[in-house]
């Protein structure tokens, strides 16, 4: 028994660090000069492999370099625009492990953090919502694409080509997501599955327990979508667009929050009048005129709230 409570003493040690921001009395929410940043831990460990040695968020610049994904460039964009912005607030990352959408909006509508590090759909925020404000976009209205993704092994990525052959499928989504929810329910598809877990949507895809995700564009040459291990490919000449624009959600209930807003804000004017936002995500795929020209599935959207 003693061994058991000595084993259990020295687990707690390093769990424990991980989790103590997630506290009610979390030091870093309570510091009113601080903005706290949510940054999902496998964005921190992609900025670490991206960023060189010389760099960091704050002075990295060459958003033209190839290798970033779309939520690592909403990161290096987020840290950019606060120091445009004009920022002096001291800066407190605080990794979030949880994966659940509605839970990370919970947390800044409580005001333990003042901003979540990905773009989320600004369509999700309302306009007279008192506790969060959305910025202005980092992808605008109908600028982001997706792929049909599948896994390599799967016969049907080659079988398919029109909006028929897609409505024979399966797919793996989140009703949380409403403009990827709302695309998949308009594309009258075989069944729909909920699932709040990324992950385990890759893993469906991958063990084709569904035939696909809706996935952005990568800068990989063949387009593929590659993470924990996996690869999966989009189907050739059809996309998907979402009737949405992206950008960061700040909580109005954080005490640093309203002067994040204010920074990022002006920040974000000035990286747009440069090009530097249409430039990285270009860069990262997103933006990708190598699928200009491949017929669009769904080109009637149906539009749930458009923010411009």
């Amino acid at each position: 028994m003693k061994t058991f409570q000595y084993f259990i003493v020295i687990v707690s040690m390093f769990i424990s660090p991980l989790y103590a921001a997630d506290a009610s009395s979390s030091s870093a929410s309570s510091q009113p000069a601080s903005i706290v940043i949510l940054v999902p831990p496998s964005v921190l460990e992609n900025a670490k492999t991206f960023l060189h040695p010389n760099e960091t968020p704050e002075t990295f610049t060459d958003f033209s370099r190839a290798g970033s994904y779309r939520d690592l460039i909403d990161y290096l964009l987020l840290r950019r625009a606060l120091v445009l912005g004009g920022n002096t607030l001291p800066i407190i990352i605080e990794p979030w492990y949880d994966v659940s959408y509605d839970r990370m909006v919970l947390r800044l509508r409580s005001g333990h953090a003042a901003v979540f590090s990905n773009g989320i759909w600004r369509e999700d925020i309302p306009d007279d919502d008192r506790q969060l404000k959305v910025s202005s976009p980092l992808l605008r209205f109908g600028e982001m694409e997706t792929g049909i993704y599948m896994s390599p092994h799967n016969p049907k990525l080659q079988s398919t080509r029109t909006l028929a052959d897609v409505q024979k499928l399966t797919a793996v989504s989140s009703k949380q997501w409403r403009p990827d929810w709302n695309a998949l329910q308009q594309l009258g598809l075989a069944k729909l599955h909920d699932n709040v877990h990324w992950e385990s949507m890759m893993k469906m895809v991958h063990t084709r327990r569904v035939d696909f995700m809706l996935i952005g564009f990568t800068a990989h040459e063949d387009l593929g979508y590659r993470a924990m291990g996996i690869t999966l490919m989009p189907v050739q000449g059809v996309k998907v667009k979402l009737a949405g624009s992206r950008g960061w959600v700040i909580s109005m209930t954080h005490p640093a929050g309203a002067d994040a807003y204010r920074a990022i804000e002006k920040g974000l004017l000035l990286l747009r009048e440069e090009g530097v936002i249409t430039q990285a995500y270009r860069a990262a795929g997103v933006i990708n005129e190598r699928v200009s020209d491949w017929k669009v599935l769904n080109p009637d959207m149906n539009i749930i709230h458009r923010k411009d």
